[in-house]
């Protein structure tokens, strides 16, 4: 098998394909990766892409089996692995279920890889491979192309590449089934490359095993209640040393970016809180990071659950439920009296110290 696969990567010439002088064409784990060729304007790569040695294309994207490149793939007698990109539950399943055979085709070179532009799925594609197989084989990191411009070369850029594009279940089902687990002893050798791929490996390893537990406080315009809870929460978090907790908090409302409420600063300020920031909506991809949504009032889970689907529903929790055991709403203090301000930030305070309580003796641990 070793021979068979050294001769697929010997003969694959990449310098032919990089001359077709097509954007984003670039070398790739012995293989390529680039735009998809499916439209009639690009048939005449094919040949070009079949003389170069390439025997299986891996499409990414996530609309669907293209019947014409499979139709070109079987007239050219080049396989066509579908590995469709995308943070869909149902997509997620596949992507994880075929991971090992898209492995097995990176692993085998003479592959042309794409997606729609050859850019950002292709980069979490590769960072998946990465990250989760490739590291632990001494592979060196994928180049980013999408990603370039905001990335460096660290393995933490690796991660942050594809972990916000995946749903949480990605990592808990790849982590399963990954070996990426034990890294190790083994691996380790008496050149300073491996003891360097070593360490990279052990730094992806904490990145992604020890994911931090995250919540996020949720109210209406992210200006008085849901900021004053996380700059509360995550003062009292700093005292006690609980670094393995974040906080962010957001609101239903889009109204733009603005000041946090005027009076709630003033108040967060006489208690010796930083309230600062602007207003921030809640986001698909932001709520999908949170083990645990804190609300407070009942319209701000069905927001929610407008937002992410209804299998999210076990993780949106009342904040009075949370911290107190019950079901009542704290009231919006927005354009309310100087009393009521001071009330609801009473009560928010001593909610958090209610939470940190808890937390003392039941950690909350990262669900994935």
């Amino acid at each position: 098998m070793k021979n068979k696969h050294r001769t697929i990567k010997n003969t694959m010439n990449i310098n032919g394909i990089l001359a077709l002088n097509i954007p984003d064409i670039h070398p790739a784990y012995g293989g390529v990766r680039g735009k998809t060729m499916s439209s009639r304007s690009q048939g005449y790569a094919w040949p070009v892409i079949k003389d170069a040695g390439v025997h299986t294309i891996i499409d990414l994207r996530n609309d669907g089996m293209n019947q014409r490149m499979q139709n070109l793939c079987e007239e050219y007698r080049i396989e066509y692995f579908y590995y469709p990109v995308d943070n869909r539950a149902d997509v997620v399943e596949s992507l994880v279920s075929l991971f090992p055979d898209f492995c097995g085709r990176i692993d085998r070179c003479g592959f042309y890889i794409a997606c729609a532009m050859g850019l950002h799925r292709t980069d979490i594609a590769l960072s998946t491979y990465w990250v989760f197989y490739g590291a632990d084989k001494g592979k060196e990191p994928p180049t980013l192309q999408g990603y370039q411009k905001e990335s460096a070369t660290a393995p933490q850029r690796y991660c942050e590449c594809l972990m916000p594009s995946m749903i949480s279940s990605w990592k808990e089902m790849a982590r399963s089934q990954c070996p990426l687990r034990n890294l190790s002893e083994e691996s380790k050798s008496s050149t300073s490359k491996a003891r360097e791929t070593t360490k990279s490996n052990n730094l992806i390893t904490r990145l992604i095993m020890e994911q931090k537990y995250t919540i996020c406080f949720v109210c209406t315009g992210n200006a008085c209640r849901s900021p004053f809870a996380e700059c509360v929460l995550k003062s009292m978090l700093e005292q006690e040393g609980m670094d393995n907790i974040e906080v962010f908090s957001r609101g239903t409302l889009d109204w733009g970016e603005n000041p946090r409420d005027a009076n709630m600063v003033r108040i967060a300020s006489e208690l010796d809180y930083d309230l600062k920031g602007m207003t921030t909506p809640i986001t698909h991809e932001k709520l999908q990071e949170a083990d645990c949504i804190v609300i407070f009032d009942a319209e701000h889970r069905n927001a929610i659950t407008r937002v992410l689907d209804y299998t999210n529903w076990d993780r949106i929790v009342m904040f009075d439920k949370l911290a107190f055991g019950t079901d009542t709403a704290v009231m919006d203090p927005h354009y309310q009296t100087d009393a009521i301000y001071r009330s609801v930030a009473s009560h928010i305070v001593e909610g958090c110290k209610r939470i940190i309580e808890q937390w003392r003796d039941n950690p909350p641990t990262h669900k994935v």
